[in-house]
């Protein structure tokens, strides 16, 4: 099973802990609403929702494709689910990343691992924040501490993962994590999840003049929304840029030919969906990476492949059709340039014997004249074998 994630044997046993660990706490969730309903259903669901919106905000913490990216929904554990119950908040949180990462990977066990770590991770979170999330003084700091806790154990995770399931080679060093980025990550999350709270505590029944009001599923819909419209902001910008891309691709690859054109053309495909390496190849694509049938060579299909490295982020689905795209745009080109040249061969030589015609002597005997030197002749010799001159 782990083999279709790409996984060795070692991966597969690092893997299998986080893929029961989801299983357990999904059906923990479940069993636990249903014997014991909510007090509110509202705020549950409304978790769940801003975690799956939340979490299309991926954010790469190296310099590279090929480190990991990590999100910002665990912001939304600000907000217990469920009062005095922090670790089935935790589940209840988990449901809403397994619907995101199912959307986002199309992998129901890649997905699993994934959130079996990030539940892990979690739950470090609310064992740090718990015990004094009442002490509103220190609320900053608190998550300051607890939010690095969740990104150290989500990172460790995912490269012990990697490092045994791809005998380390390729996986990157720390030297290419950006130190600065994570920081700021750290304090973004940290700052929108003590603004929640503030709201959620302080601000709403000082606004509603009364000290029990609570308008808690509201506050996390205001904060996924608000990061929704990060999100969108991040793929508008991706968007132009791919499509800027594109064009720059149909306008180049048309104009180069043979081993230029398929150059060309693994420059700007890795360009267009950033891709560690891309290749031209006879098979299709394999697990991780993204491929587009492509025909340089007249009656000869082959791939454009474009993969990631070690522990890079997943290609979308717009990635996808981008590489369409360009594949499309370089089989055309191949395609009309070999029309050219089969329209001037025919131009240019007898259909019955394939010799030059009478066309192609005017030419050369042009360009024989107007290259040669002022005080040289030209020789013309004529031969004419029964009427076939």
């Amino acid at each position: 099973m782990f083999r279709r994630m790409g996984a060795g044997r070692w991966g597969g046993i690092v893997a299998a802990p986080f893929l029961i660990t989801t299983l357990c706490v999904i059906a923990y969730a479940i069993s636990s609403l249903i014997v014991d309903p909510p007090g509110s259903w509202t705020l549950v669901l409304t978790v769940i929702a801003g975690v799956a919106i939340s979490s299309g905000l991926m954010i790469p913490l190296g310099h590279g494709s090929n480190f990991p990216t990590v999100g910002v929904s665990i912001a939304m554990l600000a907000i217990e689910p469920l009062d005095g119950e922090p670790f089935l908040g935790v589940c209840i949180w988990t449901v809403g990343i397994l619907v995101s990462q199912i959307v986002r990977t199309r992998s129901l066990l890649t997905s699993l691992v994934v959130t079996g770590l990030a539940a892990v991770s979690a739950f470090a979170f609310v064992a740090i924040q718990d015990p004094f999330r009442h002490f509103d003084a220190w609320l900053l700091p608190l998550f300051l501490v607890a939010t690095t806790a969740y990104y150290l154990v989500f990172l460790t995770g995912q490269w012990i993962f990697e490092w045994l399931r791809t005998d380390m080679p390729a996986f990157p060093s720390l030297r290419s994590l950006n130190a600065p980025r994570f920081g700021l990550v750290i304090l973004g999350v940290a700052l929108t999840a003590t603004a929640m709270n503030y709201v959620d505590r302080l601000l709403i029944p000082w606004l509603d003049n009364e000290a029990a009001s609570r308008r808690s599923p509201f506050v996390v819909l205001l904060a996924a929304s608000m990061i929704y419209l990060f999100v969108q902001r991040a793929r508008y910008s991706a968007s132009e840029d791919r499509l800027s891309a594109l064009v720059d691709a149909a306008i180049e690859l048309p104009r180069e030919t043979g081993d230029d054109l398929s150059l060309a053309l693994q420059s700007r495909a890795r360009f267009i969906v950033k891709a560690d390496e891309v290749s031209i190849r006879d098979l299709p694509p394999e697990d991780e990476e993204i491929g587009a049938r492509l025909t340089l060579v007249p009656g000869r299909e082959q791939y454009l492949i474009a993969s990631r490295g070690v522990a890079g982020s997943l290609f979308s689905r717009e990635d996808e059709r981008a590489l369409n795209s360009v594949a499309h745009v370089a089989s055309e080109a191949a395609r009309t340039q070999d029309e050219v040249l089969l329209l001037e061969r025919r131009a240019n030589t007898d259909a019955l014997t394939g010799l030059p015609n009478y066309g192609a002597f005017q030419k050369a005997l042009v360009e024989a004249n107007e290259n040669r030197l002022y005080h040289e002749g030209i020789a013309l010799l004529f031969i004419d074998l029964d009427d076939f001159k």
